[in-house]
């Protein structure tokens, strides 16, 4: 069965798109500089952009123009963790190991998310700087999502979760290897059931959830040595949040 990480890049279209990014940026102040030659010199990143629009050259450039400029104006890679005190004390984003093919682990601990105690943009500079920082720590070059949904709270800021989407969608495509919720509950099918209409659908093969007995799924993928006990692993102590520089 075809899944979304067979599809390949269509090299015939790596100049094309080189192309058409030159013209775009050229002598254009908007886009950060550093941002744009990142971004040209590498076809694997091209590639991700072409493969997340199933190698439509137009769709793909039209993504990777939002993600330019997108990047140019928060510009991820220079945020700390001072830049997002409220939300980073909340204790909600850790780094919690990687995959066994070497994707960066990212675990969400939903219980601790009071999601209206801080603005929309503070939330951008929190989820942008914890998956820069994984990728920029693991060679697997995507990252690996589990959230643990339990005792989550009833009231969500849905402008963050659109957020969040776009985020794993269009700004960082193709380097979501799994989105696993774990501890799921009714709260979570009614809140899933509406954020999962704005993923694409090669992205919605790669979201599973579990009311329980996530353990077996999880240890497929993970050695039981980075995961915490209570997600069915051997690691007692609990994964630590970053430090303020």
């Amino acid at each position: 069965m075809t899944t979304a990480d067979d599809l390949k890049a269509d090299k015939t279209l790596l100049p094309l798109f080189r192309e058409k990014l030159e013209a775009l940026t050229k002598g254009n102040t908007t886009f950060d500089l550093t941002e744009v030659e990142t971004l040209a010199s590498s076809d694997e990143a091209i590639g991700r952009y072409l493969i997340a629009r199933n190698n439509n050259l137009g769709k793909s450039f039209t993504m990777a123009k939002a993600t330019l400029k997108w990047r140019s104006k928060f510009k991820p890679c220079e945020i700390v963790v001072k830049d997002f005190p409220t939300a980073q004390a909340q204790g909600v984003i850790r780094l919690a190991g990687r995959t066994k093919d070497g994707c960066g682990i990212l675990l969400t601990t939903a219980a601790n998310w009071s999601s209206f105690a801080y603005s929309v943009d503070e939330y951008v500079r929190f989820v942008s700087f914890h998956i820069e920082l994984c990728l920029a720590q693991n060679p697997g070059g995507k990252f690996f999502l589990i959230f643990d949904m339990k005792n989550m709270g009833y009231l969500t800021d849905m402008r963050k979760l659109r957020f969040l989407v776009r985020l794993l969608t269009i700004y960082f495509p193709e380097q979501l290897s799994k989105a696993v919720f774990v501890n799921c509950d009714w709260v979570f099918d009614k809140l899933f059931s509406i954020c999962i209409r704005w993923v694409d659908k090669r992205n919605q093969e790669r979201c599973i959830d579990f009311r329980d007995n996530a353990a077996n799924f999880l240890l497929q993928h993970i050695d039981a040595d980075q995961l915490t006990m209570d997600l069915g692993g051997t690691r007692e102590e609990e994964w630590p949040l970053q430090p303020v520089e």
